[in-house]
């Protein structure tokens, strides 16, 4: 798991510290996500690899930022859109890779997976998605969240 606060700072945790480590900082949990989430992500992780949907879309996200041609096409219900930027000393241009049902013609980008890394974790979680049935979701930006924490080791209560 990958937690990130308001502050800036991020840790990567096992599933056991994740609770542990939200409970011991103050601010407010901005995101959490179940894998670090690398911005350059070469190849599929094997979980994927026998997952249809998951080739096709970061085969053809891949290609197309290979590309770096303006594009704006749906392979298996997503959208990916490459757009080349005018002023070229920060890069090429930018990928936008919309879940089907989340983009729009007219979206200015908010839902779009911008790195390979990024739409990585998100076929990761359809994929755990189908075979849980159900898909992990993160706190809202800004909510409380009440936790529980258990010490792995008994304390001694306070002599009285």
């Amino acid at each position: 798991w990958r937690i990130e606060h308001d502050d800036g700072d991020g840790e990567d945790l096992e599933e056991n510290e994740l609770l542990e480590a939200i409970a011991r900082r103050s601010g407010t949990l901005v995101s959490a996500t179940k894998h670090a989430r690398p911005l350059h992500v070469a190849a599929l992780a094997e979980e994927l690899r026998s997952d249809a949907e998951a080739v096709a879309v970061f085969g053809a996200a891949q290609r197309v930022k290979k590309a770096k041609q303006n594009v704006d096409l749906e392979v298996a219900g997503w959208r990916i859109v490459y757009k080349q930027r005018g002023d070229k000393s920060h890069g090429f241009g930018d990928l936008y890779v919309y879940e089907p049902g989340e983009a729009t013609v007219n979206c200015n980008h908010g839902g779009a997976c911008r790195s390979m890394g990024s739409l990585h974790e998100v076929l990761l979680q359809r994929a755990d998605a189908k075979r849980t049935g159900e898909r992990w979701k993160p706190p809202l930006l800004g909510s409380e969240v009440e936790v529980e924490v258990e010490a792995e080791v008994a304390l001694a209560a306070d002599p009285v």
